[in-house]
């Protein structure tokens, strides 16, 4: 499992809506080639392994609080297995913290990535570098029209569940 945290001059809710969007992830993760997210909670995920190959999974929404939690890990027989937790921490209305946690275990690609696996940069420092470029691709854009009280509201009791509803957020990402 790899850990790491960073502070993004943006209110939650532009940061939460950029990542909420995980087709946003190519544009800041570096080996990344595309996700499709099919905005029901299920996204599919083209990586590249250190030698080049391509990988693909999908995934499925295992947690969602607006402004506050996204949680989603590999469906079962994916090719890579791969979990990813991110919670956003409001700091002040145009301040987030950025909590992320991820685990993936790529498939058998061969010798070749095994030793870059083991002799490459570390997970933790390319994790840090693309939370890096998310900082510094969210705080580039123009902010979008919101008010304080929208970026500054803290998730209710009744949020602290595993999948919202789309009655309860009127987000309609939940799984079906």
């Amino acid at each position: 499992m790899v850990r790491s945290s960073i502070e993004i001059e943006r209110g939650v809710s532009d940061v939460f809506a950029f990542l909420n969007d995980f087709e946003n992830f190519p544009r800041v993760v570096s080996n990344l080639r595309a996700v499709t997210d099919y905005q029901d909670g299920r996204a599919h995920w083209e990586a590249y392994t250190p030698s080049g190959q391509l990988v693909e999974w999908d995934t499925v929404i295992t947690k969602y609080v607006p402004r506050s939690v996204i949680a989603w890990e590999s469906t079962e027989g994916s090719e890579a297995q791969m979990t990813g937790l991110v919670r956003f921490t409001v700091l002040s209305p145009t301040r987030t913290q950025v909590d992320l946690e991820m685990t993936y275990t790529p498939p058998h690609s061969g010798v070749h990535d095994a030793i870059r696996t083991l002799f490459g940069p570390d997970r933790e420092k390319r994790l840090r570098e693309d939370l890096s470029h998310a900082r510094y691709y969210l705080e580039s854009l123009v902010p979008r029209e919101s008010s304080a009280s929208e970026d500054t509201t803290p998730p209710t009791s009744e949020d602290t569940g595993d999948i919202a509803s789309p009655d309860s957020t009127g987000d309609e990402r939940s799984p079906t």
